[in-house]
């Protein structure tokens, strides 16, 4: 079997899950053997398709969720067959604390006990990514406050639409970061641009004048 998965967990022992990247059913693969040999899983009695996270507890107790829309598995047999709530969204991550917590990163930040199954942690304010365009003659400088180490990706286009450059494609550290772009070969007028990172996508307008 040839496939992709989104995310590979294992315990200290070998036992390891993984999640499949499919688009209609919740299906994912177990191990015993630290990934020598895999045994392929469709859980049966749940409406979680596309899996993101996932991880296992115990041995057997395995929570996985969809990537992007709620919905939430909870296996008591390893994968075989599950529990299903729709309460999270998103679960893209799920790290272990201890032999008996998780915590799994989606929309918010859960928290994962086999005793409890599903209590979530307050969601904490939405920190974004901060980014100031200035133009100086001919330089155009963009400064990035990063909360977080994500790739930046930043491309120009005319005020009509058209594409013309991508002047940044790169890591940046967390913290203050700038770049300086040549922009003496762009006519006078306004521009915009895109800047892309994992976190997001954010628009900006900057004026080019020479008088």
């Amino acid at each position: 079997m040839g496939t992709y998965t989104w995310k590979i967990f294992f315990q200290p022992n070998g036992i390891g899950v993984a999640s499949i990247e499919n688009f209609s059913l919740g299906e994912l693969l177990t191990t015993s053997d630290s990934g020598k040999t895999w045994t392929h899983h469709v859980m049966n009695g749940t409406n979680v398709g596309n899996l993101g996270g996932i991880a296992i507890m115990n041995d057997s107790v395995l929570f996985t969720g969809d990537q992007h829309l709620p919905g939430m598995a909870i296996s008591k047999d390893g994968g075989n067959t599950s529990l299903t709530g729709n309460l999270f969204i998103s679960i893209d991550r799920i790290h272990a604390l201890d032999s008996t917590n998780l915590i799994g990163s989606g929309r918010t930040i859960y928290k994962f006990h086999p005793d409890t199954m599903l209590a979530s942690i307050p969601s904490t304010p939405n920190i974004t990514h901060e980014f100031q365009l200035t133009v100086n003659n001919d330089e155009l400088f963009l400064s990035m406050l990063l909360f977080r180490r994500t790739k930046v990706m930043m491309e120009l286009f005319s005020a009509d639409g058209k594409f013309s450059s991508q002047p940044i494609k790169n890591f940046y550290a967390h913290g203050d970061n700038i770049e300086s772009i040549n922009v003496s070969h762009l006519a006078q007028g306004a521009y915009f641009v895109v800047i892309r990172t994992n976190e997001g996508h954010f628009g900006k307008r900057f004026i080019i004048d020479r008088k």
